[in-house]
């Protein structure tokens, strides 16, 4: 499970031009524009982590009739300065990068078990992507990391759009990389089955194009919209407006974690009454403290 579903996650970390600095487990550290420099690298960040989306999805149709459970992946993405270069002691080195803003990444993957979401990126990777590639993305919140002072704007990232034919990627590169990595792994025999050909393994893939980016619907679009309407009364401590708007987007989504959190805070502080000094210093951050 972990050999075929890493072999898929590397080869379309590496279509992105991302380097792959190490395997932790089951999770991945994965950086852009060092040693190279990498043009775009914030897109191709949020693009890979698309792909890997919707690999996983095509994952799971292969993993139950192989009597494997499912699988699901939580992904953080941050854009900053690091120090970069070869770490270690004189007997052992690897290349690698060092700094505040991986960390924040690590918790931006954390935080997408709290909103029950697939991807975040923070305001740094946001404010880079370049509006031609056509990434659909919500705004989750303004948050406090444990550990730092400052706060950080937070996106859900739903779509990639036209990305792939902006950063010139030319394929489907999330259904590409199954396929190879399933011809390498029979070829050196660490997977005792094809995909691509086994009888027990659905193969049809292209029923799948539904997966494909630039699909999201006006529905959705619409519900993303009130959230962010929600999140931004909420920010300007316009409490019941919050609630109002929040517990419409909620009949029509229930499922939505991200509003359920917003919702369950906009009443707190609705019901709370805050004196004049705390609106004064009102930002609506969420102060996390728990990494």
């Amino acid at each position: 499970l972990l050999t075929r579903y890493i072999s898929v996650m590397s080869l379309i970390i590496k279509s992105y031009s991302g380097v792959l600095a190490e395997i932790m487990g089951d999770g991945l550290l994965v950086f852009w524009n060092t040693p190279d420099d990498v043009e775009s690298h914030a897109a191709k960040a949020c693009a890979a982590a698309m792909a890997q989306q919707h690999a996983v999805k095509l994952l799971n149709r292969e993993l139950p009739q192989l009597g494997l459970p499912e699988i699901s992946i939580r992904i953080g993405i941050n854009t900053g300065r690091v120090l970069t270069g070869n770490l270690g002691s004189e007997s052992k080195m690897k290349f690698g990068c060092i700094g505040d803003p991986m960390n924040l990444a690590a918790r931006l993957e954390g935080l997408c078990k709290l909103y029950g979401v697939s991807v975040i990126c923070s305001k740094s990777t946001y404010s880079e992507l370049p509006h031609e590639c056509g990434f659909f993305c919500r705004e989750l919140d303004r948050v406090q990391v444990k550990g730092k002072a400052s706060t950080t704007r937070i996106y859900e990232v739903i779509d990639a759009g036209n990305a792939d034919a902006f950063l010139g990627c030319g394929q489907v590169v999330w259904k590409s990389a199954l396929d190879d990595s399933a011809q390498l792994l029979v070829q050196s025999e660490q997977l005792n089955y094809n995909p691509l050909t086994s009888g027990d393994v659905p193969t049809n893939r292209t029923s799948l194009s539904s997966l494909a980016a630039g699909d999201v619907s006006p529905e959705v679009q619409k519900k993303m919209e009130l959230y962010e309407r929600g999140l931004h009364l909420f920010q300007a401590a316009k409490f019941q407006e919050a609630c109002t708007i929040l517990q419409e987007l909620q009949q029509r989504a229930p499922e939505d974690q991200p509003a359920a959190l917003l919702l369950d805070r906009a009443r707190k502080y609705r019901d709370s009454e805050l004196s004049p000094a705390e609106l004064d210093e009102w930002r609506g951050t969420l102060v996390l403290n728990e990494k």
